[in-house]
């Protein structure tokens, strides 16, 4: 990485805490310092630095003081000749003085027809679609540049001669950009919407905030594209300034072709971070370790594969995904001139794999729990459940029709009903469910979901289900699975990568029923839990997901009939059963807990390391060129005869 120090014409300094740093026109602030070894930016309370996380300014973690005025976003503000940045900490007061308000009266040139707040995909095709109509339109973005995350394009602070870096999505992205650039569409940056009111059925006015100013714009209406972001989940460490998102790694590769290390770990197995990894490796970075989320189907993608492969080391969450791993192939085929195709070889993989399961907080996830119980979710929990016994399923309600999401709700659901119709004094079934996110609507749809199982019964008395929907801290959790109320927790999943609900209750001795497949299995078992039987079958169109579920994938179905006896055994026996949940939940607690984890990490770690030959870069001597282009004839001296 390190600081530019080569003046040239778009060459730029600014002064950082009292230190000058150069760099180049186009960079955001954050990459100029991060380009120059800075990381840290601000510093909190407790002493601790923080600075780039999400790099999109969605997070606030990033913010300086430019130019005197506070809690400006490094990661979005560009860097210019001679700015004064300082950081910020926790006694650092708000500016004293609110931005101004433009006096424009909002005449004709400032009405609009539409605007679109955003400019990536969405907000780009939006506009698209729009040229041509007659209308007015107005693109509103507080970035320096149109594309989005997805579409991000170059920064001109380089000069990027090397075309191996200007893949298909740079293309795609410069021609929608184009084509928007060359219409009649008026493109507004750097501007930030802070408010919008609708002042009339046809009039709503938008409060742009425009470097220290806010304008204000009317439209006749308002699309808001303001795009997708990481949702980064909280765990140890996280706040350090070397841990950043792979938006934000990506955003420095991508737009300013700036490493976000030497020696990057990347966790996770969507297809940005492999896409990712890629980039990195293409840009000089030393990728050692992959750390992938688990395989909830018998086969993974070729383009898995691949990415696993570009990795010096890969560490799965369980034997069962380590096995599907190891166990697929697929061959490599390659054009011919004629169109026809051969194969070129074999997909597999062909890294060393390491098992490290999911560690929990056996501090939270623990039965010691049951006397610091979160009070609110508690006496929630009592006046919502009105039965002294109930099941929990705890996951979320994928894509799919009846008995094809991946969790199989819809049949847990069908089974339990099954299960405890038309008795006296039936036990409750508790869902901890969401399907895309955690709106009103998606609750509206999960309900729709349930009561459309409900209708398969008619006339009989059904059981009560109970719908918990909503984002839990891990202690609500913890009160949820040790609630008294919550008597087994039970899953009909077609496949876990690993299945960390389950082992989070087990570890509070709730006793777990579950499908008899995949990477749960690896702490769960016959004699200290139940497993519901099934067969094996083709995962259904419906949920196939690109790169990750492929076509032809197979995932376990629960036969239904043993569902139903194996809750109605477990309601009949259940003082014995849970007793022998006990003992599962004493030794999951030692073994997957996050000391535990910890430990089995830095033996991988320091065994691993042993094995992985280092690269070294080999300086080839210079060849004499020939003068002939005819190959020479040796002359071979004449052997002796043997007598």
């Amino acid at each position: 990485m390190g600081g530019y120090s080569k003046k040239n014409a778009n060459s730029i300094s600014i002064n950082f805490n009292g230190v000058t740093y150069r760099g180049f026109k186009g960079q955001s602030i954050a990459a100029l310092l991060f380009s120059c070894g800075i990381r840290g930016l601000r510093n909190c309370k407790n002493g601790e630095e923080r600075g780039v996380f999400c790099g999109m300014g969605v997070c606030y973690d990033c913010t300086v003081s430019i130019n005197g005025i506070n809690g400006k976003r490094a990661c979005i503000e560009p860097a210019i000749d001679g700015l004064d940045v300082k950081s910020l900490n926790y006694k650092t007061p708000n500016n004293s003085t609110p931005p101004k308000i433009s006096e424009h009266k909002l005449e004709a040139e400032k009405k609009y027809d539409i605007a679109i707040v955003g400019s990536g995909p969405a907000g780009l095709m939006t506009a698209i679609t729009l040229i041509g109509k007659g209308l007015k339109v107005v693109i509103i973005d507080e970035r320096a540049s149109l594309g989005g995350q997805y579409f991000k394009q170059i920064s001109t602070s380089r000069d990027f001669e090397n075309k191996k870096f200007y893949d298909n999505q740079y293309k795609k992205g410069e021609e929608l950009i184009e084509k928007l650039k060359n219409s009649e569409i008026e493109i507004r940056l750097n501007n930030t919407v802070v408010a919008a009111e609708k002042i009339s059925p046809d009039a709503i006015n938008i409060s742009l905030l425009v470097g220290e100013l806010v304008e204000i714009i009317s439209v006749k209406r308002l699309v808001v594209c303001t795009g997708a972001y990481e949702i980064a989940r909280p765990f140890p460490g996280w706040t350090s300034t070397s841990v950043i998102t792979t938006g934000a790694a990506q955003s420095f590769l991508r737009s300013y072709r700036i490493n976000a290390g030497n020696e990057i770990v990347i966790a996770g197995n969507g297809p940005l971070n492999f896409q990712l990894a890629s980039e990195l490796i293409d840009n000089g970075a030393k990728v050692n370790i992959g750390i992938t989320a688990g395989v909830e189907t018998d086969v993974v993608s070729p383009a898995f594969l691949d990415g696993m492969n570009r990795m010096d080391f890969n560490i799965v969450p369980s034997k069962f995904t380590a096995e599907t791993f190891n166990r697929c192939s697929y061959d490599k085929m390659q054009d011919l001139p004629n169109g026809q195709k051969q194969k070129a070889g074999e997909i597999k993989n062909e890294k060393p794999i390491a098992v490290l399961f999911e560690g929990v907080d056996t501090d939270v996830y623990s039965p010691k729990q049951k006397h610091q119980l979160e009070k609110d979710v508690y006496d929630e929990l009592n006046e919502l459940i009105k039965e002294d016994f109930a099941y929990l399923h705890v996951g979320q309600w994928g894509k799919g029709g009846f008995g094809e999401d991946r969790k199989n709700i819809g049949v847990l659901i069908k089974s339990f009903l099954k299960a405890f119709a038309n008795i006296t004094n039936p036990p409750a079934l508790v869902l901890k469910t969401n399907g895309a996110n955690f709106s009103i609507l998606d609750r509206h749809e999960i309900r729709k979901k349930i009561q459309q199982v409900k209708d398969m019964f008619i006339g009989v008395d059904l059981p009560n289900i109970y719908l918990i929907h909503g984002d839990f801290t891990i202690d609500e959790m913890s009160t949820l699975y040790n609630h008294p109320k919550i008597g087994a927790f039970i899953t009909c999943t077609h496949g876990e990568g690993f299945g960390r609900p389950m082992l989070e209750a087990s570890c509070c001795d709730l006793p777990v029923i579950a499908s008899r497949w995949s990477g749960h299995l690896d702490f769960l078992t016959d004699s200290e839990s139940m497993l519901i039987d099934g067969f094996i079958k083709e995962v259904p169109k419906s949920v196939l997901w690109e790169n990750i579920i492929v076509e032809p994938s197979k995932w376990f179905d629960v036969n239904e009939a043993d569902v139903v006896r194996k809750v109605r055994t477990f309601h009949k026996k259940r003082k014995l059963i849970q007793k022998k949940a006990a003992r599962l939940g004493k030794r999951n607690r030692r073994e997957f807990s996050l000391h535990a984890m910890r430990n089995e990490f830095n033996k991988i770690i320091d065994e691993v390391l042993k094995n992985i030959p280092q690269s070294v870069s080999l300086k080839l001597p210079k060849l004499k060129k020939s003068n002939t282009s005819q190959p020479q004839k040796l002359k071979l001296p004449k052997l002796k005869k043997v007598t």
